[in-house]
């Protein structure tokens, strides 16, 4: 490899850093405002709101999967919400890499 490519290699590198960071910030000024208005008692609507419901749903029904085959697996013992809150939190702390 040549410098000429070395160095074009490295501006895409830098370009696709820099498209990344700007879509984290959309991201973050997406939040803020739905926040906002949330705070302001408005209806959210848009691509960000589906998403988050979407997969509200998706991980609502998969802790009650989850809950079904442990009250079924153990019938001396049962899950509760306070069980299931937990699990959330785990997996937050996983996600913000604790």
């Amino acid at each position: 490899m040549n410098k000429i490519e070395a160095q074009l290699i490295a501006d895409k590198f830098v370009a696709m850093k820099n498209n990344v960071k700007a879509r984290l910030k959309t991201g973050a000024d997406e939040r803020d405002k739905m926040a906002a208005s949330i705070e302001k008692g408005e209806t959210v609507k848009g691509y960000r709101m589906e998403f988050h419901v979407g997969t509200s749903k998706k991980l609502f029904e998969l802790l009650a999967t989850e809950a079904r085959a442990f009250n079924l697996k153990y019938p001396e013992d049962r899950i509760s919400v306070q069980d299931m809150l937990d699990v959330l939190l785990s997996a937050g702390a996983r996600l913000a890499g604790k």
